[in-house]
């Protein structure tokens, strides 16, 4: 007897590798690494990556005066389903006692715009006097599809109270610390490398 022929009906899906996978959810998380590609005075160009390149600014500067409002944009190449909780780490450090509060926000973007998804997650900030800290927050998303073209952005904001203050935000893909260029050598700093660490519905 001759066994029929099948065909596939569709595309194969991509193979994907993920950082580690909740079984019992049916949850993959796939980790990134926000980074700054600007160079010099020119356009703001931020995007997140899973690839560990050097920074050409691996962290910025927010005063009383400066108030920092950042974007990272991650390009989604294939249809996706968030699902879970994203953990969002940045680490920072502080000249003068910093005391102010940390905005996070995420939104799926497309060319008519971007949607915020998941709720906004605002978490109060303390760091004494030439220390530092990693601030990690988790922002619930329930099977918020990604299609094909749409990219993630991560949005954070920064606010500084009092006076005599620098706060350190860094972004640091290869994790250089004190190695980073104009980094401040006194904070003891625990690491430079922020993480976004997201959650991906297992499409069976």
């Amino acid at each position: 007897m001759t066994l029929p022929t099948k065909f596939r009906k569709h595309q194969s899906r991509v193979i994907t590798s993920f950082d580690f996978i909740d079984i019992v959810s049916g949850t993959t998380f796939v980790k990134f690494f926000p980074m700054d590609v600007r160079s010099g005075a020119g356009t703001d160009k931020q995007i997140l990556s899973k690839f560990i390149a050097f920074a050409l600014n691996g962290f910025t500067q927010a005063t009383p005066a400066v108030t920092l409002d950042l974007d990272w944009d991650l390009p989604i190449g294939n249809h996706t389903v968030l699902n879970g909780n994203a953990i969002i780490n940045t680490p920072v450090s502080a000249s003068g006692t910093y005391s102010g509060t940390f905005t996070y926000k995420l939104f799926r973007v497309r060319s008519g715009g971007e949607t915020q998804i998941g709720t906004t997650t605002t978490t109060s900030v303390s760091v004494p006097n030439a220390t530092s800290k990693v601030i990690s927050v988790e922002i619930p998303l329930v099977n918020e599809i990604l299609k094909n073209g749409d990219s993630l952005r991560l949005n954070l904001v920064t606010s500084v109270t009092g006076g005599g203050v620098t706060l350190f935000v860094y972004f640091d893909p290869k994790d250089l610390k004190e190695s980073l260029p104009n980094t401040p050598q006194s904070h003891n700093l625990i690491t430079t490398q922020a993480a976004a660490i997201i959650p991906i519905k297992v499409q069976t």
